[in-house]
């Protein structure tokens, strides 16, 4: 079926907001017009009404929205397609809002959706993507195919022949990521050798393991025996403790017994009535002590209380009670004393401490406020240099504007001189400046020169004296906002500063009051601590003498309980040597029992540590096994990809070749009639099979041309000028359109061959209608392709608008 393109309607489609329709007819349509009056928009509209999308967006190039004018709110295409049968009329619309809809009209029937979808292929009958090789032939597409690598220009035309398919599975064989795994392992496995070769033997360590576990068991074995010795020892030293206790307590008195009826012995030969008269002097003493004592404590009521107790007359010994009760009570006052003074101590050294901490905070801030003060001083030094910011900022724009202006007559210059130079160099006669004609060419040469000098010396140098001054003031004017910004930071830390400096002096002032109370308490309580001591030693004369003086009677008691006392003892039984020696025994047993259990908890650790250390090694042999097996596998598995894709070359080569053969006599036959220089007269394309750089094989296209003057077959792209590599691309792309089966039976070019020169244009149209296609659509700036019975379809760059 014989299927051309009758008419476009376009509506809100790229370039153009308003509607624009347009019609064609079999042979050749130009669509001319300049740049950016819509003509690839044309096109594009041709090949999204057919198929939804164009290659741009296929390629994400832009998104499918862009193709909505930016002041619409849809693009609606319309393509009408007619055949000697029947016609078609295809209208597909995309909202901005993602809404797509096509309609087919196939004589009086009207399809939507899917089914209309299903009809745009059955009457186009090729794919979006055979679509663009075979009908579309963008100028782009075709560039691919000339320029470029060897390697880039043969996927290019494996492109245009339908044979990418077989490269796309080729880079698709991981191959580099398996190898990358293969890498990794041998990297893991050496990591693994390494981490074993760090560890321990494994024989020795089994062996160091046995040793530890044998000498556990011993431990296993000693410790309980030692612990049932150390409870029998325990048990018979709990008896004798018992007897212990009770020899202590009898031993206990009995020497104090003997202390007494030795001290009685010793008073003997005082004089009872010395002794009283002695011991009120004693008592007076402790009086006067223990009365300083309270005194000194602030506790005068205590003083008068002993006064008047001591005033009610009692024994010798209730006497001493009271002054040992009084005395009592002191030093429990000297202990709350010396409490407080301990308190006073930790506040001072906690206050000393608090001291020390805003004197490091201090030290921490002392930078800070050095800097701000420089900063200061350089602020202060640079406003007075230059003036205030707002000052600088309008000095500034005074010199940017004197810099323009001076950059503007200097242009002026220029251009005159330039003017007067194509005068010198022979362009005109007249000067370009006055307009009136040279009469002298040597005066005005001289003049010239003279210009030249002056522009090249007066105006350089005062541009760079004046763009120097602003840089000068805009440094300054950054370097005052810096400071500014920085002073601004650092104000909070000044203040802080200063507010640390004032805490500073009032807690030196509270320490130095802290310290002198702490020292005034502490004389006094070297004072008290005397007097205690002193009223201690009468206290105890005193008790003697008092124990004395009522004792004369009791010596003979004494002694039949000293008597009573000492067979008590014997009849005990208790040595206290052998008591000693049965403790040492027990501490030392108790001692070894303790090593013993510690030893055997260490024994545990380290075969802890040694058993982990053999897991560790076995795990890491079982990986080092698990790594060597999985390496082995992939390197197969890496072995079978290569083959595959030798394979995959091999057939791509086959391919190729095959399908070339089948494309070079219509290359020939477009090469004729489209080509018209003389030095080539036949085109070839072979399949040539290379290695590359790493040694793979693979094939590539060679395109050779026989030469028109000794017939040699030789490479011909660089051989050719642009607009000729131009021209084979475009005779290429024109023999694979004939490939393609079940094709409309129309080519669409966009500027197929921009780069060629005017006359050569217009043989590649004769050449077109001369291969027999029925309709041609061809989108170019330049009307000289126009052939006999060609249309021209006009645009401006008003129809956009229009």
């Amino acid at each position: 079926m014989k299927l051309y393109i009758k008419s476009v309607d376009i509506r809100g489609f790229r370039a153009f907001e308003r509607p624009l329709t347009l019609e064609f007819q079999c042979g050749i349509n130009l669509v001319v017009g300049p740049v950016g009056s819509g003509k690839t928009s044309i096109l594009k509209a041709i090949e999204f009404c057919l198929y939804g999308t164009v290659s741009e967006i296929k390629r994400r190039i832009y998104r499918k929205a862009d193709i909505i004018n930016d002041f619409s709110e849809a693009a609606e295409v319309t393509v009408e397609l007619a055949s000697s049968e029947k016609s078609f009329k295809i209208t597909r619309t995309y909202i901005r809002k993602g809404f797509e809809q096509l309609k087919v009209q196939v004589g009086e029937k009207l399809l939507e959706g899917e089914p209309a979808e299903a009809e745009v292929q059955k009457i186009i009958g090729l794919t979006h993507e055979d679509f663009a090789r075979h009908v579309f032939l963008d100028y782009h597409r075709l560039q691919e195919i000339i320029f470029g690598s060897p390697a880039t220009r043969s996927l290019a035309i494996d492109k245009h022949l339908g044979l990418y398919t077989i490269e796309r599975v080729f880079r698709s064989i991981p191959l580099g990521l398996v190898k990358e795994k293969l890498d990794m392992l041998a990297a893991k496995e050496k990591e693994l050798k390494e981490e074993l070769d760090s560890l321990p033997d494994r024989e020795e360590l089994v062996r160091e393991i046995g040793e530890l576990e044998e000498e556990a068991r011993n431990y296993d074995r000693t410790i309980p025996e030692l612990e049932e010795r150390i409870k029998k020892l325990k048990k018979t030293l709990e008896e004798q403790a018992q007897k212990k206790r009770i020899y202590d307590e009898l031993k206990t008195k009995q020497e104090k017994i003997e202390a007494i009826i030795e001290h009685y012995r010793r008073t003997r030969k005082i004089d009872p009535k010395t002794a009283s008269d002695l011991l009120s002097a004693l008592y007076e003493k402790i009086k006067e002590n223990i009365c300083e004592g309270f005194n000194l404590l602030y506790n005068l009521k205590k003083c008068e209380e002993l006064t008047q107790k001591l005033e009610e007359k009692g024994t010798q010994l209730e006497t001493i009670k009271l002054f040992e009760k009084y005395y009592e009570e002191l030093e429990k006052e000297f202990d709350r004393f010396s409490t407080e003074i301990e308190e006073l101590e930790r506040e001072r050294l906690s206050k000393d401490i608090a001291l020390r901490n805003i004197e490091k905070e201090i030290s921490v801030l002392q930078a800070s406020k050095l800097e701000y003060e420089e900063l200061e001083d350089e602020l202060a030094r640079l406003t007075e240099k230059y003036g205030s910011e707002k000052v600088l900022g309008e000095k500034l724009s005074q010199l940017e504007r004197e810099i323009e202006r001076l950059k503007n007559k200097m242009r002026s210059e220029t251009c005159k001189v330039l003017l007067q130079k194509s005068v010198l160099e022979g362009k005109s006669d007249t000067c370009p400046i006055c307009e009136q004609k040279i009469e002298n060419i040597d005066e005005f040469r001289e003049k010239y020169r003279k210009a030249v000098k002056n522009l090249s010396k007066l105006g350089k140098e005062k541009l760079e004296s004046t763009e120097n001054k602003l840089e000068e003031y805009r440094k300054a004017y950054d370097r005052i906002r810096l400071l500014r910004r920085r002073l601004v930071e650092l104000e909070e830390v000044v203040a802080k500063y200063a507010e640390l400096e004032a805490t500073l002096e009032k807690a030196k002032k509270e320490l130095e009051e802290l310290e002198e109370t702490l020292e005034d308490r502490k004389r006094l309580q070297v004072k008290i601590k005397g007097i205690l001591r002193g009223a201690r030693a009468y206290i105890k004369k005193a008790s003697s003498l008092a124990t004395a003086l009522a004792g004369w009677k009791d010596i003979t008691r004494l002694q039949k309980e000293l008597e009573a006392l000492s067979k008590n003892i014997d009849k005990l039984n208790f040595d206290p040597a052998e008591y000693e020696i049965l403790e040492n025994e027990v501490k030392t047993l108790t001692s070894n029992l303790e090593n013993y259990k510690a030893r055997k908890e260490e024994l545990i650790q380290t075969l802890e540590d040694k058993r982990g250390t053999l897991a560790e090694i076995e795990r890491l042999n079982a990986e080092l096994a698990a790594i060597s097996q999985k390496e082995k596998e992939i390197e197969r598995f890496y072995k079978r990809l290569l083959k595959v894709r030798r394979a995959l070359r091999e057939a791509q080569s086959e391919l190729r070749s095959r399908v070339i053969e089948e494309l070079k006599e219509r290359i020939n036959e477009a090469f004729r009639a489209i080509y018209r220089y003389g030095d080539y007269e036949e085109l070839d394309i072979r399949v040539e099979n290379i290695r590359t750089e790493k040694g793979y094989p693979r094939s590539i296209y060679r395109l050779l041309a026989k030469r028109t003057r000794d017939g040699q077959w030789v490479p011909i792209l660089p051989r050719l000028s642009d607009g000729q590599k131009s021209l084979i691309a475009l005779i290429f792309a024109v023999a694979v359109h004939g490939l393609a089966e079940n094709k409309p039976d129309f080519v669409i070019l966009d500027e197929p061959a921009p780069n060629i020169d005017e006359v050569l244009k217009r043989s590649v149209a004769i050449g077109l209608q001369k291969l027999g296609m029925q309709q041609v659509i061809i989108a170019t700036q330049s009307e000289i392709l126009k052939t006999e019975n060609a249309k021209i379809i006009s645009l401006k760059q008003e129809m956009r608008k229009e």
